[in-house]
């Protein structure tokens, strides 16, 4: 689905530029409002690491350069802008964060969901972390569910170009 797409998107370092639309913002300026970002820059790292119980992890920071685009249907609260305005206020940057995290887990469930590996983690583990992959490999029942357990871990920071 389109959705899927997004996710995996967001996850790789494919693209570093796009768009978000943030739907129903609600804040000190606007009242329901669907706002769209232009992003100018992204970057996703990863880190493969295991947990002291053996489990696989997955640490992913994003890094979002955005400006707002447009903003459309919301109501413009004009009593509190002044000439020195941010728009870009801390709720509205926590919406951005969590709109990526969210496309991001629907994109991790269903990569688990069909036991793909879009995000190269197979490669990834046996790369960074080799003795402790092959152990965890050799405990699974059947190696190619070595997806389910994985845990991923999500920070995002936006930075507001305008």
């Amino acid at each position: 689905s389109p959705d899927d797409v997004t996710g995996f998107g967001l996850m790789t370092n494919e693209s570093t530029r796009g768009a978000i639309v943030l739907d129903n913002v609600t804040d000190k300026y606007f009242t329901d409002a669907q706002i769209t970002f232009s992003i100018r820059n992204r970057t996703a790292t990863r880190v493969v690491k295991f947990s002291k119980t053996g489990k696989p992890q997955v640490y992913y920071t994003f890094n979002y350069a955005v400006q707002i685009e447009q903003v459309r249907n919301g109501i413009y609260n004009p009593n509190i802008v002044s000439d020195t305005r941010d728009f870009f206020t801390p709720e509205l940057k926590a919406k951005f964060s969590d709109k990526i995290k969210g496309e991001s887990a629907k994109a991790i469930q269903k990569a688990k969901e069909l036991k793909l590996d879009l995000f190269d983690l197979y490669e990834k583990f046996d790369k960074y972390q080799h003795k402790e992959w092959q152990e965890y490999l050799k405990n699974l029942e059947n190696r190619e569910d070595y997806m389910d357990d994985i845990e991923f871990f999500m920070q995002v920071n936006v930075f507001d170009t305008n």
